[in-house]
């Protein structure tokens, strides 16, 4: 099956996403005042995603919330500041306002758009690119030559690929979490580490309509 015969579905759809179904027991009672706005629109979002149950959608929400805060505080700075000047070169780019129901041409389902946005993020890197030679780390610290436990060292086309493939595979074989089962006596750190991934790569492939694309199809022109 080639890459291009699959049919790319992006963007949010009805009913898509983890549905706040609250795995683990709730316990404790805790009650806030909120405004009418904001319970308006949790019962709105609550009929269509929890069973119409306010308290279990709220409480989705605050742990969802948590896991965000957590998932930032531990990202690199210069790797989520580099995520939001991407996000905006996507809004910049699919920007046509076409009609008052079509604010943009989505990159994610236009060929256009999409090689738009590529030559638009290869702009940006060329920029920020650090100044220098490209030197291995394997010619820094000549004892890591042959150890192939933390993937190809000795030349970045080789590492750029062997990363994107990875994660690609991980991508395409993305579960739901809540089947996710993480090894007995694994450090607390680990496991919260592992299923915010679980959770990232989960909602990942959702959004970007990965469901009928195998990883042949996506690894086409990359160097094994």
């Amino acid at each position: 099956m080639s890459a291009k015969s699959v049919v790319q579905r992006g963007g949010k759809r009805a009913g898509a996403g983890r549905k706040p179904q609250g795995a683990a027991p709730k316990t404790v009672n805790y009650n806030a005042r909120i405004g009418a706005d904001t319970l308006a629109a949790l019962k709105e979002e609550a009929d269509q995603t929890a069973g119409g149950s306010v308290a279990t959608l709220a409480g989705w929400l605050i742990e969802e919330g948590l896991r965000e805060r957590k998932k930032r505080k531990e990202r690199d700075p210069t790797t989520k500041a580099l995520c939001f000047l991407i996000a905006e070169l996507a809004d910049l780019v699919s920007a046509v306002n076409i009609s008052n129901d079509q604010k943009s041409i989505p990159w994610r389902t236009d060929p256009f758009m999409f090689d738009a946005f590529k030559f638009a993020i290869e702009g940006l890197l060329r920029v920020i690119r650090p100044r220098g030679d490209i030197t291995s780390p394997v010619q820094k610290m000549p004892e890591l030559k042959g150890k192939t436990i933390f993937g190809p060292l000795e030349a970045s086309d080789d590492r750029g690929n062997w990363a994107a493939i990875l994660l690609i595979r991980a991508l395409l074989t993305a579960e739901d979490p809540a089947k996710l089962e993480l090894p007995t006596g694994l450090p607390t750190r680990l496991a919260n580490l592992a299923m915010r991934t679980a959770y990232g790569l989960a909602d990942a492939r959702r959004d970007l309509g990965f469901k009928d694309v195998v990883l042949g199809d996506l690894a086409e022109g990359m160097k094994p």
